[in-house]
């Protein structure tokens, strides 16, 4: 009877510790995503090198833990969004790095640096 009960204990204990569940029966997290390396390849889109611009998209800064996206002038604001909420950042390095500079290649921005990921196709 002492085994049923701490079976029957050890399973609400570990149903209690599972993601809940939204209106439509998909899992949700407790804590947001992680933030993608590389922007969502819908905002990259240019025509020319002045149609992009970098967004710093983490808390830190990119040369210190954080994240840079090159995405299109027009999708700036729908970047913006994305953004993580930075009320309790976390503790960011203080190192220098290269200068990040941004192109338009075949036909979506890029961020071009030493060591950086550009775009995920």
């Amino acid at each position: 009877m002492l085994r049923i009960f701490l079976a029957c204990l050890s399973l609400f204990a570990l149903s209690a510790c599972s993601p809940t569940k939204d209106s439509v029966g998909a899992a949700t997290a407790t804590s947001p995503a992680p933030l993608s390396r590389v922007p969502p390849f819908e905002l990259t889109s240019c025509s020319k090198d002045a149609d992009c611009v970098l967004l710093e998209m983490g808390c830190c800064d990119y040369c210190n833990g954080g994240i840079v996206w090159a995405v299109s002038d027009a999708q700036r604001s729908a970047a913006e969004t994305m953004r993580p909420d930075c009320n309790d950042p976390p503790v960011c390095t203080t190192m220098g790095c290269a200068e990040v500079s941004v192109r338009c290649q075949a036909g979506h921005c890029l961020a071009a640096g030493p060591g950086m990921v550009t775009h995920g196709r």
